[in-house]
Order: structure tokens, then C-alpha cells, then sequence
């Protein structure tokens, strides 16, 4: 029988509350610092994506250069941890459109949208 989503995401949750994840760089990934002028086109306060960002220094790392950044992740753990390690003020929103949470910024620049 083959996995599905549910599955998957249970997994990944479970890694999270057991701190059992290899993947976390504690650092900025170089491959983002090396290209970062072709993904913004050399443009500065640029809105990026990350996909699966659990708590990627990345965020911080975009944002405090001047970028809104928007992650998407499907462990509130993840999403707790970043904005808390970062001390990054925040609030809840919820989205009814992707049965989910937004946590955003006081300003609004970050974010990271949890499917529930």
C-alpha cells in the first residue's frame, strides 16, 4: 500500500515533535546567497516563496534584506519555532481557502501559511 498525503504529513510531524530531521541547515543556504541575484532578477523587496520551509533561517535571511517572504509548511511546530528563535512578533490568522493558519508579522513582510 503507498503512502498518501495524510501519511506523509503525519511523518513529518512526528519528526518535528521528536526533533528527529536532518534536513535544517543552521545557516543560510549558499546556493541561495550565490543565486539570489538571478532569482530576484536583481530587483530588491521581491515577494519569494519557500515551499516546505519549516523554520529555514532563509526567512530571516529574505526578510531582512528587504523581500516579503511567504512560507508554506505543514507542522505548526516548525512555524512556532522560527517565529519564536527569531523573535519575530506575530499574529494567527485563519484561511478558509486552504482550511488553514496564516502567521504573519506585525508588518506583514513574513509569513507562513500551515495547512491544517
Amino acid at each position: 500500500m503507498s503512502e498518501t498525503k495524510a501519511d506523509r504529513l503525519e511523518t513529518w510531524k512526528k519528526r518535528w515533535e521528536t526533533n528527529t530531521f536532518k534536513f535544517h541547515l543552521d545557516h543560510v543556504n549558499p546556493n541561495l546567497i550565490k543565486y539570489l541575484d538571478k532569482l530576484t532578477i536583481g530587483q530588491s523587496r521581491v515577494k519569494i516563496l519557500l515551499p516546505l520551509c519549516g523554520k529555514s533561517l532563509d526567512l530571516l535571511w529574505l526578510y531582512k534584506l528587504g523581500h516579503s517572504v511567504v512560507g508554506v509548511e505543514g507542522c505548526e511546530k516548525a512555524i512556532l519555532q522560527f517565529f519564536d528563535e527569531q523573535k519575530l512578533n506575530f499574529h494567527v490568522e485563519k484561511v478558509d481557502s486552504i482550511d488553514g493558519k496564516c502567521y504573519k508579522t506585525e508588518i506583514g513582510r513574513a509569513s507562513c501559511r500551515e495547512r491544517v
